[in-house]
């Protein structure tokens, strides 16, 4: 599932360079963002087919447990993690459905956009102790940066989290542990942050999948100041 979307991900970066004509009467940028609306859309019906059976299956755990139990601990936890997850799939619903193209990209469509990434981070994460960085790979220097809680400042050194590219999380130190995008755009690479706790490592995809909206985000963003 998780390649799936990346592969999708992956031709929303590029279609600006595949797509240069019109099309059945269509500007090039009006058929640039009708490829990039199919594409997400078919990212967010993979995200919801796959969500869907995973609840599912939730569901009939909770229904026998509230069979076979005697106490409603567990059955409470299990409705609240249902809750979460469909909060999450909401936010990500609203992140994948809102890519606007490069030329659509305000200064306030961006914020907006970078807003509803960091709220997500929020609820997969727990709390907002967490970090978005966008560093250049060639440099190894930190060119943007997002916090979850200003007052949240773990040392983490760039070069520390090179070794992130291609693993799933990884403990940068005592405190903090770091995932990124699984790939680069023009040698820049979104890597994320977060203080540990008990949900931190719950699901690195969908962090992963966090990482890699910013990052088309950013992108778009640097495509439109150089136009």
């Amino acid at each position: 599932m998780f390649w799936l979307y990346l592969i999708i991900f992956s031709t929303i970066v590029f279609v600006p360079y595949f797509i240069d004509d019109s099309w059945h009467g269509l500007t090039e940028d009006q058929t640039e963002s009708l490829v990039i609306f199919v594409l997400a859309l078919g990212a967010l019906f993979l995200y919801v087919a796959s969500e869907n059976k995973f609840l599912n299956q939730l569901r009939e755990k909770i229904t026998a447990q509230h069979k076979h139990s005697s106490t409603t601990k567990d059955l409470s936890e299990s409705y609240s993690y249902i809750g979460i997850v469909n909060r999450k799939l909401d936010l990500l619903k609203s992140i994948i459905l809102n890519i606007p193209s490069a030329e659509e990209l305000t200064e306030e469509r961006r914020k907006d956009m970078y807003s509803s990434i960091c709220e997500a981070l929020s609820v997969v994460n727990g709390d907002d102790n967490y970090i978005l960085r966008f560093i250049n790979m060639k440099t190894s220097t930190t060119l943007f940066e997002i916090k979850g809680n200003d007052s949240y400042n773990p040392f983490v050194d760039n070069k520390q989290l090179c070794v992130v590219a291609n693993k799933e999380m990884i403990d940068v130190n005592d405190e903090c542990v770091a995932t990124a995008c699984p790939r680069d755009i023009d040698c820049v690479r979104v890597y994320i942050i977060l203080r540990k706790n008990a949900h931190v490592k719950e699901d690195p995809d969908y962090i992963k999948t966090i990482a890699s909206q910013a990052l088309l985000i950013y992108s778009l963003a640097q495509k439109q100041e150089k136009a």
